[in-house]
Formats: C-alpha cells, structure tokens, sequence
C-alpha cells in the first residue's frame, strides 16, 4: 500500500506510519505528514497472537502463536536494518501458504523494492466464492468447482 509504511528504529523495531488521509500528500519514505501508531517487536518473525487496531492499522505487536492459535496470521521484520523506511506488504506471498491470514505483513522490504507476488490473503470461504489459488492451476488439475485445467 502506499498510504501507509514503517520507520526502522535503532533496536531493529519499527514503527507504523500511516498517511492520515488516501488523498493527502506524502511521499514513501519520507515520514513528513504521516501518523505514527503501534510499534513493532524486534527483528524476528512469527505468528501474530497480538494486532493494534487502533485506527483499524491492524498491525502486529506480539508473536509467538501457531497457524491454529491467534490469527491465521504470520509477521516478518527479518531485514536488520536500524535506519531507514520499509514498505508495508500485506497478505503474503502465494508461495507462503497458510502464513497469508488476513492480518499478514511483511516490513522487510526497502521502499525501492518492486514485488508482484503479494495479496495472496487466505479466503476461508473458498468453497462458497470458488476461490482457487493461482499456483495450482497447472495442467490437469480440478478446481474446488470441478472444473479441469488445460
């Protein structure tokens, strides 16, 4: 998202900017005119057991739970930075499986980065909606619909 990025602090935490409105002016990565919120925990990963919701930032704070306890949701901070901004990348990678819960965000990516495999958040309702994960339509294979792949 562009309305919204981390600060990196000296201790590897970070802290969550937020642009106070989607039709403010800001730039990435430049922290003038943001909102800082919630902070982080220290360079590490894991799953969320603790999201702030103030504002609705629906950002993680603690981790240390399970892909069946908590939220179906995982949290990197793994860069090692101590300066600098982060872009905030939700939803996980399709690649990531069961780690892309709702709440997922990953804060190890410069604001230079460039990334087209994000937005991949789980949809508990994959047989109502007949979502199907992009990397399993190979050849061959049969939707949750039925359907076969050619």
């Amino acid at each position: 998202m562009d309305d919204e990025f981390v600060r990196v602090n000296e201790d590897t935490t970070v802290t969550h900017l937020v642009a106070p409105s989607i039709y403010g002016s800001w730039t990435v990565g430049n922290a003038t005119g943001m909102i800082a919120y919630s902070t982080s925990i220290k360079k590490s990963e894991g799953w969320a057991t603790m999201l702030s919701m103030d504002n609705l930032e629906n950002f993680p704070t603690a981790i240390g739970g399970s892909q069946t306890t908590y939220w179906c949701a995982y949290y990197w901070n793994t860069s090692g930075a101590t300066s600098g901004f982060r872009l905030c990348l939700r939803g996980g990678s399709v690649n990531n499986g069961g780690q892309c819960g709702l709440s997922t965000l990953n804060d190890n990516n410069d604001v230079s980065n460039a990334n087209v495999n994000y937005g991949a958040a789980l949809n508990f309702n994959i047989s109502q909606y007949g979502v199907f994960a992009l990397r399993s339509r190979q050849q061959g294979q049969t939707s949750p619909h039925g359907e076969t792949y050619t």
